[in-house]
C-alpha cells in the first residue's frame, strides 16, 4: 500500500522513523520555468513542478490478516472502576478517588471496598 511520493532531494530520506520510504516510492520531480515551459493549467503562475511516476502493485493472494484475540473471554465481565468527587482539604478543591472493585488497578486508593468484590 502506498500513500505518497516522497521528493528524491528531501534529506530525511534516510531517517524515515516509519520506515515508510522505499526505493519505489521515491520520485522525481522536475522544475520547470514557466517562461519556456507553460504550465498545464492557466491559474499556475512562476516556475512549477511536475511528476511522473508509475505505481507498480505487485500480485499477492487475498488474505485477512489473523484476528490478534481468536478465543472468547469466559465467565463475567470486570466491573468498571468508579470516580467520586470529594472535597479535599487543600481549600475546597475537588479530589478524585477511585471506588468499586477495580479500584486498586489506579492510583487512588479507596477507604474500603465494596461488598461483593
Amino acid at each position: 500500500q502506498f500513500s505518497q511520493v516522497y521528493s528524491s532531494d528531501d534529506p530525511y530520506l534516510d531517517t524515515d522513523v516509519q520506515f515508510a520510504v522505499t526505493r519505489a516510492l521515491v520520485g522525481q520531480y522536475v522544475r520547470h520555468d514557466a517562461a519556456s515551459d507553460p504550465a498545464p493549467a492557466d491559474d499556475v503562475q512562476g516556475p512549477w513542478y511536475s511528476l511522473e511516476h508509475h505505481f507498480v502493485i505487485e500480485e499477492g493472494d487475498d488474505r485477512l490478516p489473523p484476528a490478534p484475540i481468536s478465543a472468547k473471554a469466559e465467565g463475567e465481565r470486570p466491573r468498571r472502576a468508579v470516580l467520586e468527587r470529594r472535597e479535599s482539604a487543600r481549600g475546597g478543591q475537588s479530589d478524585m478517588r477511585l471506588s468499586g472493585c477495580n479500584a486498586n488497578a489506579g492510583y487512588f486508593s479507596p477507604p474500603s471496598k465494596p461488598d461483593g468484590c
